[in-house]
């Protein structure tokens, strides 16, 4: 039987074929007109896989996809495009459908991929009830997080990252994967108005704005910002001035937030300065809401530093605005509720005559000044041909000596002013001088203002620091000191012989006071700048 059924089954394919040599066309193989590949280049261990996924043009043809290494002793292929990594080593993966071919590059490590983990969510604020997801990223995909709350019955958060709001209060996720952590502040708030998910709870960093003759702020930008948070316009009291008059400012509120009120449009004209002022329930000390959404600004870069007064505050600049710089110290409002101060604070471009003339010799001489001969330092000065001796504002008893520049000179010289101090604060010897070439501490950065530095004989170890707002350089000797920096809208240069026991630092405090002292301005205070923008 069994060779009788191959005997008909030949006789029928013989006839088949020979029905078709007679009748049937020849048959149409499809031609593929596009092919991809996802992934074209993984990094995988000894041992993990990679499954290649291949899409074939057109769509409703059928294709067989061949799958070949070039180096199967690195990482093979199956004829279903499964990737195995073999050793160490690169290998190239190819899929073909007729003419068309693509590559994937496969790279196997047989070390430990680095895990990298991005956390971009610093901060929340959202509703009893309501819920937020944490916006992160984990390299390699399916490295494990964990996320953690230390403050469950305020927030709570599950193994995804969704954080749901509870009761009102501040809670801290921790976000943590091989070793690395992040942390993400989140407030709850009661359903009542108040606070919008993943809202940054700060005003508005827009520090001109249009103000009625009340001083309301009347900008429709800031109004529907306010609006959105939940603050309504209310009159702020700060306390009273040093005269005892009250310092009432129009605001916005909401004590159901962490920022519980703010105010624009402050505008220092002494200074240069615009300021808003914000007020948080958070203290200096503790402040992990406050300092998340501050980074969300920017101003990620905090240090700490105290008041004459001994009161702590933490400054910054914001990272993409020099010009912009935040400073927070405690200063209770029962009214607000709140415990933080927070006043942010945009210096304008100082006026200059010209740009940086950097080939010009116009520095004051410090060997001349050190002779403690009045009659030299006069005849210098008049050698040079920059100044005029400015006897009504000099001390010439205690050789204190300024010299102005010329009016017909002031194109041709980068200072305004120049005052040798001989009898300083703290008997400090220094020559403190102003210049108009500086709008901003960008412009340490510029190439120009080293060698102007260098041409007067102090390029030795130049260093430009724009982001902290000074430069400075020494002469030859490596003696004498000589830095430029802003302080309350004038640029400063000062030259003096660089002793340990004085710092830079303490010494641009005492220039900034002999200028006070000269010019016989009144010493800043948060008062008085209050009290001068009303």
């Amino acid at each position: 039987m069994r060779t009788l059924s191959v005997i008909l089954s030949t006789l029928l394919l013989v006839v088949g074929l020979a029905s078709c040599s007679k009748e049937c066309p020849d048959p149409v193989v499809p031609e593929a007109t596009d092919l991809t590949l996802s992934p074209t280049a993984v990094t995988l261990q000894v041992g993990k896989t990679q499954q290649l996924i291949v899409t074939v043009q057109p769509a409703d043809q059928t294709f067989i996809v061949t799958f070949t290494s070039d180096k199967p002793e690195v990482a093979t292929v199956d004829a279903k495009g499964l990737i195995t990594a073999v050793a160490e080593g690169t290998a190239h993966i190819t899929a073909q459908v007729g003419e068309l071919t693509q590559q994937c590059v496969v790279t196997v490590s047989n070390s430990t991929p680095e895990v990298q983990l991005e956390v971009r969510t610093t901060y929340l604020s959202i509703k009893q009830g309501e819920s937020a997801q944490i916006d992160y990223t984990i390299t390699p995909a399916d490295t494990p997080v964990t996320f953690t709350s230390d403050k469950s019955d305020i927030a709570t958060v599950d193994a995804q990252g969704l954080v749901t709001g509870i009761v009102a209060g501040s809670a801290t996720i921790a976000v943590s994967a091989a070793g690395q952590s992040a942390s993400v502040a989140v407030t709850v708030t009661e359903d009542q108005g108040g606070g919008t998910t993943d809202q940054n709870e700060l005003p508005m960093l827009k520090f001109v704005v249009e103000k009625n003759s009340q001083g309301v702020v009347t900008d429709t930008e800031v109004i529907k910002y306010e609006q959105e948070l939940g603050r309504s316009v209310e009159l702020i009291n700060l306390g009273k001035d040093p005269q005892g008059n009250d310092l009432i400012f129009p605001g916005f509120t909401n004590t159901a937030l962490t920022i519980t009120g703010t105010i624009y449009g402050i505008n220092i004209p002494q200074t240069r300065e615009y300021v808003i002022l914000a007020f948080s329930k958070e203290s200096l000390a503790e402040c992990p809401m406050t300092l998340a959404m501050l980074a969300d600004y920017g101003f990620t870069d905090l240090r700490g530093g105290q008041f004459n007064d001994g009161t702590p505050y933490k400054t910054g600049v914001k990272s993409d605005d020099s010009n912009v710089q935040v400073t927070l110290y405690d200063y209770p409002n029962s009214e607000l509720q709140s415990t933080l101060f927070i006043e942010f604070l945009q210096k304008r471009d100082l006026p200059t005559a010209h740009p940086i003339l950097p080939t010009v010799k116009d520095f004051p001489d410090y060997a001349t000044f050190i002779t403690g001969d009045a009659t030299k330092i006069k005849e210098f000065e008049a050698n040079l041909g920059f100044r005029d001796f400015a006897a009504d504002k000099s001390n010439e008893e205690y050789k204190n000596l300024l010299f102005e520049t010329k009016q017909e000179a002031i194109p041709e010289s980068n200072f305004q002013l120049v005052y040798y101090v001989s009898t300083g604060n703290g008997g400090t010897k220094f020559i403190n001088s102003i210049v108009n070439v500086i709008k901003s501490p960008k412009d340490f950065a510029d190439p120009k203002l080293k060698e102007w530095f260098t041409t007067n004989g102090y390029g030795n170890k130049f260093e430009a620091h724009a982001d902290k707002g000074y430069a400075y350089g020494w002469d030859a000797s490596g003696k004498i000191f000589c830095q430029i920096f802003i302080r309350e809208g004038v640029t400063f240069i000062q030259i003096f012989e660089k002793q340990q026991s004085e710092s830079a630092s303490q010494m641009r405090r005492l220039a900034f006071e002999q200028y006070k002292t000269m010019a016989a301005q009144p010493q800043r205070a948060h008062y008085y700048k209050l009290q001068s923008s009303r």
